[in-house]
Order: structure tokens, then C-alpha cells, then sequence
């Protein structure tokens, strides 16, 4: 997946989200996007790409 579709998938999760989840949005919560992105390409057999925590910031 390359980093356009990765802040694709961002955005889209983010305009998803309610207005509590998005008050709540951290770079603690970004942080664990990244390891759980990391998580699931290894999962599915892929070379995870290089995840910025600030890259899954609004």
C-alpha cells in the first residue's frame, strides 16, 4: 500500500469517526494506528511501509 492510499484510508476513517472520537484523536492514538497497521501487513505477508505516527494526524 503506498502512503496515498494509507492517508486515504486515514481520511476516510477520520471523517468517519464521531465528533467525541475525533476531540479525542492523539498522537497516542496515531501511534497505535501505525503499530496496528504494521501489525497487518505483516499478518497478511507484506513489507510493512514506513508509518509516521503524524502521518495518522488531523
Amino acid at each position: 500500500m503506498n502512503d496515498e492510499k494509507v492517508m486515504d484510508l486515514i481520511v476516510d476513517i477520520y471523517n468517519n469517526m464521531n465528533d467525541e472520537d475525533k476531540a479525542s484523536f492523539t498522537l497516542e492514538t496515531a501511534k497505535e494506528m501505525v503499530k496496528d497497521q504494521i501489525e497487518i501487513d505483516f499478518s497478511h505477508g507484506r513489507e510493512p511501509l514506513e508509518y509516521a505516527p503524524s502521518s495518522f494526524m488531523k
